[in-house]
């Protein structure tokens, strides 16, 4: 499977909702970015990683310096597709080759702490990633990349500020999900 190696870049806020957090992740060299939704406490906990506040006591790293110790095993990060708004990861294994499922923020956070590559599939990259452009304010977003939750959410607020064609897109989008399940 040819991949893309990604890096962090930035951890932002929607600016409507603080308790949704957003991750830009950039191509190597920072002209592609896909961005993963995360919850408040995946934000809080990256954002303490990235700003280099003491961690060691905490249960992952606790838990990855058990397996440093321990284990020669070697491991990256492969995100490899999106249903309904859900990123899914793999911790891939490189000595037994072993795919492992995991929550994509989760692999993102392991990734930061134990310094594991972190890769897309080209497929995943060729239909989700957006131009990144350095400094910008905002981001769009794919409708897919949110949870049935934040697109009803989005779907109320556009109603209530009368952008009904927006809200029609958001319904179409939350009726294909139910229907294709």
């Amino acid at each position: 499977m040819d991949k893309v190696r990604l890096y962090l870049k930035e951890i932002v806020e929607v600016s409507s909702n603080t308790d949704i957090g957003l991750l830009i992740l950039v191509d190597e060299q920072e002209k592609r970015q896909l961005v993963i939704p995360c919850d408040k406490l995946m934000k809080y906990e990256l954002n303490a990683r990235v700003q280099k506040k003491n961690c060691s006591r905490r249960l992952p790293e606790v838990l990855l310096n058990l397996l440093r110790n321990n284990t020669d095993l070697s491991f990256e990060i492969l995100l490899t597709d999106i249903i309904d708004g859900d990123f899914k990861a793999q911790l891939f294994n490189l000595d037994s080759l072993e795919m492992i499922p995991i929550n994509a923020a989760d692999a993102i956070l392991i990734s930061k702490i134990a310094h594991l590559p972190l890769f897309a599939s080209e497929r995943l990259m060729f239909r989700q990633s957006a131009k990144y452009t350095p400094g910008v304010a905002s981001v769009s977003l794919p409708i897919n990349i949110l949870t049935n939750e934040m697109l009803q959410e989005a779907m109320n607020k556009a109603i209530s500020e009368e952008r009904y064609e927006q809200a029609s897109q958001i319904r179409d989008e939350l009726k294909r999900r139910v229907e294709g399940k």
